[in-house]
């Protein structure tokens, strides 16, 4: 549940016959209805009051303050009642200036109704891009929005909670730009419960372009998947772009997630260039790829001295070059690559590479990686992003003299060698270069 207040002045609700019953009920608990369903949303409304009378849950008098109040037809599902008491407890429990305070459930004879939060004037991330694309942001300005959301997601994590519904609509913004992380209900804790807090149908079909691949795919959900939404919303934040722009069919949106992804193409002009990297490892595929919360916070205060973004660096480039072997057959004379979403097609030749040891070149005067040849392959098969290759067999020997059998060509200075004789195989970790052959 997200509140997007953009009006500057209050609106003082007027009592009708549709919402006396609510003031009265609120004014029982020391509260005065200003300004009724400022948010709505699948399973509750939002409305703003001001404390009057304090109690133990309350703040101070005067104090502005978010009613939540859920619909009734909620406490017909089962498990309802304790996922709303969970909600409560679960944000009464975190305590960071970067996730919306929980003041707690206001008492009832029934089914509780109302759920008292901290109030934020202010609007959400999504609105704020919208207000400032034609800006000229600082770095300082955004890097403090960042850092800001990354110390809330260290909190939740370090509670032990997943958030697992990042996204800019779900942050908000105080007067002097901290960020707030919100809609704690859609939280789970990461210990096995059968009470724990989800989504439903509707709130995760919102939500589906900042979902993570594997979040979409019903794996359990993780740590590394909620970096991949935070990464989301530092995508927004760093490029003024949303995830997929342009791209409004939900029904083609898990398959661009799940088997291409979103490139990083630009930034804005006032972030540094190495962010570039760190962005694109948030929202890689693959989870192991991302980076930890810690690892968020050095390469953004020190972009340049990052061994995150250093090492990161090497694997990008080395995959806009080559695909990564990701399992070997046949003694390695057949094995499975992640073709990332390319234009090759079946019968394509392509050289097979494996990376040292880092080694000084003299001549450069700095410190390279360099390639071993392994072979030359052939793809034979494709499905889901995945190629099938055998290892063609022979490679011809240059400069060695004496017949070359196969091609019936006498003193043509090279032989055709059996792979057999050299023992050559791929392994798991090897390149197949994206040059042809």
């Amino acid at each position: 549940m997200t509140i997007d207040l953009t009006a500057n002045e209050p609106v003082i609700a007027t009592p009708t016959s549709s919402n006396s019953q609510l003031r009265s009920h609120l004014t029982s608990f020391g509260l005065e209805l200003e300004r009724e369903a400022v948010g709505t949303g699948g399973s509750a409304t939002v409305h703003k009051c001001i404390v009057k009378v304090p109690d133990g849950r309350l703040p101070a008098a005067g104090t502005p303050v978010a009613v939540k109040q859920y619909k009734r037809e909620l406490f017909t599902h089962e498990g309802q009642l304790r996922r709303v008491q969970q909600e409560a407890d679960l944000g009464a429990a975190l305590n960071s200036p970067n996730i919306v305070k929980t003041f707690g459930l206001l008492p009832s004879a029934n089914d509780p109704e109302f759920l008292v939060m901290e109030w934020i004037d202010g609007p959400t991330l999504e609105g704020w891009n919208k207000s400032i694309e034609a800006e000229d942001v600082s770095w300082d300005r955004l890097r403090a929005i960042a850092l800001g959301l990354v110390n809330g997601l260290q909190h939740l994590h370090a509670k032990g909670v997943y958030h697992r519904d990042l996204k800019p609509e779900n942050v908000m913004l105080r007067a002097d730009e901290t960020p707030v992380i919100m809609d704690v209900g859609v939280a789970e804790l990461t210990v096995e419960s059968a009470e724990t807090l989800h989504t439903n149908v509707g709130q995760f079909l919102g939500s589906m372009r900042y979902a993570s691949p594997q979040y979409l795919m019903g794996e359990k959900f993780g740590a590394p998947d909620d970096i991949y939404g935070l990464g989301t919303i530092l995508f927004e934040l760093f490029t003024g772009k949303r995830m997929f722009d342009g791209l409004e069919r939900k029904t083609a949106l898990p398959v661009l997630i799940a088997q291409e992804g979103q490139r990083v193409e630009s930034l804005r002009d006032s972030v540094p260039a190495p962010l570039k990297v760190l962005l694109q490892a948030c929202i890689h595929r693959d989870r192991a790829r991302r980076p930890q919360v810690n690892d968020l916070k050095v390469a953004m205060e020190d972009p340049a001295g990052s061994r995150f973004i250093t090492t990161e660096l090497e694997r990008q480039t080395a995959e806009e070059r080559a695909f990564p072997v990701l399992k070997t057959l046949d003694n390695g004379m057949s094995f499975y690559a992640d073709l990332g979403g390319s234009d090759s097609y079946l019968g394509m030749e392509f050289t097979v590479v494996r990376r040292g040891e880092p080694i000084t070149v003299p001549s450069l005067s700095r410190r390279i990686v360099p390639e071993q040849w392994v072979g030359a392959a052939t793809l034979k098969h494709i499905f889901q992003n995945v190629g099938h290759f055998v290892l063609m067999g022979k490679r011809w020997e240059e400069g060695r003299g004496g017949l070359a059998s196969l091609a019936g060509i006498v003193g043509s200075g090279g032989h055709w060698v059996e792979y057999e004789q050299l023992a050559t195989s791929v392994k798991a970790g090897d390149w197949v270069l994206k040059e042809r052959r």
